[in-house]
């Protein structure tokens, strides 16, 4: 829109120009047509210095537009130039963001994966701790429960032993 604009600026002034040298043209002009008219003499001078101006204008015209045209193209290399480098600046900048960004994100990542880590860990130790809590607690039961049984047991096989030796004798 810049370069469209600068354009537009620079042909408004090359026609600006223009203009003026159409209506200075046109000025010496009827000048000329005014002097040729009193006389043939002057006329003839006259036109072949209005020719010699319009010469003069035309080339002028020439090498202004030229100039124009010159300063169009130098202005136009220049932005390019200038849209190119903050192109470029534009897409660095984006891709070190981009690398910082990711860089954030996997550390974010690795510290929760070490929380989570953690936190399994722990709770994992917990259950253990309470499944020990509950093996102790069934084999202290357990040996409750099978020691006055384990008695009894001993009990009638030395009832049994008796008995058998008493038989045997």
């Amino acid at each position: 829109q810049e370069i469209a604009r600068l354009a537009q600026r620079i042909s408004q002034n090359i026609e600006a120009k223009i203009d003026g040298i159409t209506e200075s043209f046109a000025e010496a002009v009827r000048q000329a047509m005014d002097e040729n008219r009193k006389s043939l003499g002057e006329q003839k001078e006259l036109f072949q210095a209005t020719v010699e101006l319009a010469k003069r204008y035309i080339e002028h015209m020439r090498v202004s537009v030229s100039d124009a045209e010159e300063q169009q193209r130098k202005l136009v290399s220049n932005l390019t130039a200038q849209l190119d480098v903050q192109i470029r600046d534009t897409f660095t900048k984006t891709g070190q963001e981009i690398t910082r960004l990711a860089q954030r994100n996997s550390q974010s990542i690795e510290e929760q994966m070490r929380a989570i880590d953690k936190g399994l860990a722990e709770e994992l130790g917990k259950a253990l701790d309470a499944l020990g809590d509950r093996l102790a607690s069934i084999s202290n039961r357990f040996a409750e429960d099978y020691t006055p049984l384990a008695d009894k047991l001993n009990y009638v096989l030395e009832i049994a032993r008796r008995a058998d030796g008493n038989e045997r004798r």
